[in-house]
């Protein structure tokens, strides 16, 4: 064991379906930029594929687990100060992780088809606040921890879901222009 991971002492409450989200969500909204500035920089009309979204969704089960075993976290997770561990305190290595992120992209993302993830999403959220746990870390043996978040910390995050917000904007106005919608 570390020393960073003996000074962690969780805060607050443990059970934040809604801040776990908010870092999942940070994550794959990093992750889908980065592909995507790369997209329009090699192969541009690869933005217009139908159900990106639901293949990027199904890619980051591969590279998530890669941040876990190797960081211990995730940008998002360290960003809300969430904290994801086995049992005895240890990180995940790649096959655990890798686990726990197939059973979150079916049981919790319902594999990122949008009308059967409303339900997923919903189970997930039931189960979480009603057992302090989610079926894949019960079934993993994963702990996931909390610390309270500052108002300068809540701030930052404010402006980097923006700063992510911007660039999709623009997009969105120029194909819009281009369609000849706005002229």
């Amino acid at each position: 064991m570390t020393a960073r991971s003996t000074s962690y002492k969780p805060s607050g409450s443990q059970t934040r379906p809604w801040l776990r989200w908010a870092a999942r969500s940070f994550d794959f909204f990093l992750f889908s930029f980065l592909v995507g500035i790369v997209l329009e920089l090699i192969y541009p009309s690869a933005l217009n594929i139908p159900a990106l979204d639901i293949l990027l969704i199904f890619v980051y089960v591969f590279v998530e687990p890669t941040m876990l075993c190797s960081w211990g976290t995730t940008p998002g997770k360290a960003l809300f100060k969430i904290r994801l561990r086995r049992q005895n305190e240890t990180k995940l290595n790649y096959l655990q992780a890798l686990s726990r992120s197939f059973s979150v992209w079916i049981k919790g993302l319902g594999l990122g088809v949008p009308f059967i993830s409303l339900f997923t999403l919903l189970n997930s959220y039931n189960c979480l606040t009603n057992e302090g746990i989610t079926s894949w870390d019960r079934d993993g043996g994963f702990s996931v921890s909390h610390q309270i978040i500052s108002l300068l910390r809540t701030i930052l995050i404010v402006l980097l879901f923006l700063l992510f917000l911007v660039p999709i904007a623009v997009r969105i106005i120029a194909d819009i222009s281009s369609l000849g919608v706005l002229q």
